[in-house]
């Protein structure tokens, strides 16, 4: 017996022409000659391990690669996994360090107005530092992700933003500006003795913490700053470089553990360790760090047909089609196990009937129907995370249930396709995977 089939979309039907559909009676229908090529090409072109030390390494490797955050490996090493912002990955990729610790009051410069710079200070607050990644120095002039209040002059010229790591004053009394650095969470540390008080009688000071990860700078003079060595009137975009080194010390396990070692540790992006082993990394999203901390695996593909789930209307499930897209997974870090159910980060589109029940959503991983000929899709894309879907645990399940899973990309990409009277294609034993009714799906550990 043939699988049903139904008519879909561009996008939709180049997957189906990649998927093997099983039918009820368990007879499978191969896949047409052109797709067995499309595929062994496709597994023949799968790059090797790769400790990616740049963004444009990455790239290299994945040439469909969004912008987004990565794990990088300082000089390739795997014991030396950093959080970066791939930038422009479509033009050219450049590197960014995402600040855990942002707002108003740190990780911010000032140039404090009076004297002889007229106007209202001028204060600038980075979330984003560019970084050299084999340097791992970082361009404090650099504002594509920084805001900035107050303009106040500097004859000639007209400033509106603060270099990073700046500190700066023209009133030539005790009047200071301020500066706060705050690399907690990053994985990186300041090296000491950067930072120097200097131009026209110089007056400030330099104050670390946390292990060399935070700074307070004061700075002024008659013109005067407090800033990285090297630097002459560092305002508006004139910065000089400022080095970090990388902190292999920390290896928390969980975002728990991130709140042990920094109680104000906010929500963000953090890297976290399998068994806290350094050469074991992964990116994870933590939730909720002022409460219980919870850990959320980022999805690098995310979009309409990356990462979603399907319950196609039709038959007995009157209404428009349910459509549930995922950004990010709730992965628990010791199982690995992703609960499928938890939608904190997911959008949904449709509305459907499956008597008595409104479904609104869809669980992780789920392509379903009732009408016993259409087919629902799924689409599970785990490229640029740490992390596989474990073989075997995805199956047609229900009512007349037909359907496959193909497996696009090692065991990372995987298409689900199928349906029945009502069936579906989800983690075994499911029963009726609507709404939040999900069962955990099993993650394996690959690495980089």
């Amino acid at each position: 017996m043939k699988t049903p089939s139904r008519s879909v979309p561009s996008l939709r039907l180049a997957l189906l022409g990649l998927a093997s559909l099983t039918s009820a009676c368990g007879e499978a229908e191969a896949p047409p000659s052109g797709a067995r090529e499309e595929l062994s090409t496709l597994s023949r072109a799968l790059p090797p391990p790769l400790r990616p030390a740049t963004c444009a390494e990455l790239r290299q490797a994945t040439p469909d690669a969004p912008d987004g955050e990565y794990l990088l490996f300082a000089s390739g090493d795997a014991m030396r996994a950093w959080a970066a912002w791939c930038h422009d990955m479509a033009g050219t990729p450049t590197e960014y360090l995402t600040l855990a610790q942002t707002g108003p009051d740190t990780n911010v410069s000032e140039y404090f107005a009076g004297g002889v710079s007229p106007g209202t200070s001028v204060r600038t607050a980075y979330t984003r530092l560019r970084i050299n990644p084999h340097t791992l120095t970082v361009d404090t002039g650099d504002q594509r992700f920084a805001t900035s209040t107050g303009q106040l002059t500097h004859s000639p010229d007209t400033v509106k933003a603060m270099p990073y790591a700046t500190a700066m004053s023209c009133t030539g009394d005790y009047r200071l500006g301020t500066a706060a650095i705050d690399l907690r969470g990053t994985g990186f540390m300041l090296l000491g003795g950067q930072f120097q008080p200097s131009g026209n009688a110089p007056d400030g000071s330099t104050q670390y913490g946390s292990q060399m990860q935070t700074a307070t700078l004061r700075g002024g003079g008659y013109c005067g700053w407090n800033a990285p060595q090297g630097s002459y009137n560092p305002y508006n975009q004139n910065g000089a470089l400022l080095h970090l080194r990388h902190d292999t010390m920390r290896t928390p396990a969980s975002c728990a553990e991130v709140r042990q070692a920094f109680p104000d540790a906010r929500d963000g992006t953090y890297v976290l360790y399998v068994n806290r082993l350094a050469v074991h990394p992964w990116l994870a999203y933590c939730h909720d760090m002022a409460g219980t901390p919870t850990e959320y695996l980022p999805l690098v593909r995310t979009g309409p047909d990356a990462n979603f789930s399907e319950y196609v209307a039709g038959g007995p499930s009157q209404g428009t089609t349910v459509r549930t897209a995922y950004t990010r997974l709730r992965l628990d870090p010791s199982t690995h196990t992703v609960d499928t159910g938890d939608q904190r980060f997911a959008t949904s589109t449709g509305e459907l009937i499956h008597d008595p029940d409104t479904v609104k959503a869809m669980p992780y991983a789920v392509a379903m129907t009732c009408d016993g000929r259409s087919q629902a899709m799924a689409s599970i894309d785990l490229r640029g995370t740490a992390f596989e879907v474990l073989k075997g645990q995805l199956t047609p399940g229900g009512s007349g249930a037909y359907g496959d899973v193909q497996t696009l990309q090692e065991h990372q990409h995987l298409v689900l396709s199928g349906g029945g009277y009502c069936g579906w294609v989800a983690r075994g034993g499911s029963y009726n995977p609507y709404n939040q009714s999900g069962l955990p799906l099993a993650l394996n550990y690959r690495g980089f």
